[in-house]
């Protein structure tokens, strides 16, 4: 409802959805839950009773959680043997398949086969990026169609490279899948991810040097405001075109007001598949929404009440965000992490410098701890 969810393109429209239940439908009792409130907390203080069963649940926890460079973590992923699996969760879906210096590719350099990888990212991000990658849609549909059927990766997959696509709503139960690494900085992102191993991780490694989705304060504010400033000042806003175009015969924007009016819109219809959550009319009325939608990553296109709408929550996900990154001189999220890992027990280690270890205390090493190390 706050950031992009498993498999959707847009979590507006899920918040969208839930929004009109609740007031539409207040005989309909609306439930949500989630293992971090964090992103969502203002939202639901002022709109719902909060049940804290945090003391009650069972929480998947990785028994470390270590912070290292993008060079180490590769350098692990090359000498882990051909047994275990692993997953590197992304920050871009780009970066995954595009290119010389893609993941992939540094993959296939380690001596992974195509089979041994598997991929996925959202349906968005696969018509965007079906062109630099030959077999990507394929390769997607099947990571989903196997998670989805057995909750488990394919037996050849030795390594998922995925996206914020695969951070919840799913599980995965292998037993040979001990150690991930994840790019985001963001405790909500890490914790949702962590908990997609539902046998626990013994290290769950977070990419120190991973660029992340930070935007500048002055562009988001900018964004935010833009829509404000328009109504404030009596120009002519992209509902007010909309609104005046679709009733026009002759624009391209036309189709008929008894299908455009969803004031009497009921569930049952939509259950029943009488309407769709999709634009009904002509064709071009999508590319308008995309046009406007394009323009400003905070105006969505509400299709359940026929309007574009600013997605506050975004803007407010994207604010905490921000501060996560930023603060602290770009050090609060490391700062999280290891509060979170003190507050649960969890094996903390932080970013260590390289160190050149003799021979000789590599074998002791081994001779003290045979059998439990590989």
């Amino acid at each position: 409802m706050f950031s992009d969810a498993t498999y959707a393109a847009s979590s507006f429209h899920v918040f969208a959805f839930v929004e009109y239940i609740a007031e539409k439908y207040p005989r309909i009792k609306v439930i949500l839950m989630t293992g971090t409130p964090e992103p969502m907390h203002g939202y639901l203080k002022k709109k719902y009773k909060i049940f804290d069963m945090t003391e009650d649940c069972v929480e998947v926890l990785p028994k470390t959680i270590r912070i290292i460079d993008k060079k180490s973590a590769f350098e692990i992923i090359g000498r882990m043997p051909q047994a275990e699996k692993t997953i590197y969760y992304s920050n871009s879906a780009r970066r995954i398949v595009s290119g010389k210096k893609s993941l992939v590719a540094r993959l296939k350099e380690l001596g992974f086969d195509e089979s041994e990888i598997a991929i996925c990212m959202s349906e968005d991000k696969v018509s965007e990026l079906k062109t630099e990658y030959a077999g990507l849609e394929e390769k997607c549909a099947l990571t989903k169609e196997t998670i989805q059927e057995t909750q488990s990766l394919n037996e050849k997959c030795r390594i998922l490279l995925t996206t914020s696509s695969l951070k919840e709503g799913v599980n995965i139960k292998d037993t040979n899948l001990k150690i991930a690494f994840c790019e985001s900085h963001i405790l909500s992102e890490i914790q949702q991810f962590a908990g997609r191993i539902r046998e626990g991780l013994d290290v769950l490694y977070v990419i120190f040097d991973a660029k992340q989705h930070a935007v500048t304060d002055d562009m988001l504010h900018k964004n935010y405001m833009e829509w404000h400033y328009a109504h404030k000042m009596g120009k002519p806003s992209a509902n007010n075109y909309l609104s005046n175009e679709i009733e026009k015969e002759a624009s391209t924007l036309y189709f008929e007001k008894e299908f455009y009016d969803r004031g009497a819109l009921d569930i049952a219809h939509l259950y029943e598949g009488e309407y769709s959550l999709s634009t009904l009319g002509g064709s071009v009325l999508p590319m308008y929404i995309k046009m406007i939608e394009d323009s400003n990553q905070y105006l969505k296109f509400n299709h359940l009440l026929g309007r574009f709408e600013v997605f506050t929550n975004r803007y407010a996900e994207q604010w905490r965000v921000n501060k996560i990154l930023c603060g602290d001189k770009g050090f609060k999220w490391i700062r999280d992490i290891e509060e979170f890992a003190t507050c649960k027990g969890i094996e903390y280690i932080p970013q260590q410098a390289t160190e050149i270890i003799s021979e000789e205390e590599i074998i002791k090493y081994c001779q003290e701890h045979e059998g439990t190390i590989w």
